[in-house]
């Protein structure tokens, strides 16, 4: 079950985005939309709200603990760009 959708988010994310800050009626509509989904999804819609991440960085791919030989060959490709890798 898909969780409802959160009027102060919405406010806050979908209004800029669809360029309705002018449109105080569309956006009454769409406020009032939202908060009668949530009330047709009862207590339900307050607990399947997913966790959202406030951030957009891309996730870390790899440690560097344990990674010496890597960290050793690419220092000396830094400082050498034209030097050979041991692979």
């Amino acid at each position: 079950m898909s969780a409802a959708p959160d009027v102060a988010a919405i406010a806050a994310r979908f209004v800029p985005v669809l360029d309705l800050e002018r449109e105080q009626q569309w956006v009454a509509r769409l406020l009032e939309l939202a908060a009668e989904s949530r009330e047709e999804m009862g207590p339900q819609a307050q607990t399947d709200v997913p966790h959202t991440v406030l951030y957009n960085l891309p996730p870390r791919l790899t440690l560097f603990v344990g990674r010496e030989t890597e960290l050793a060959e690419i220092a000396v490709r830094l400082n050498n760009p034209n030097a050979a890798c041991s692979r």
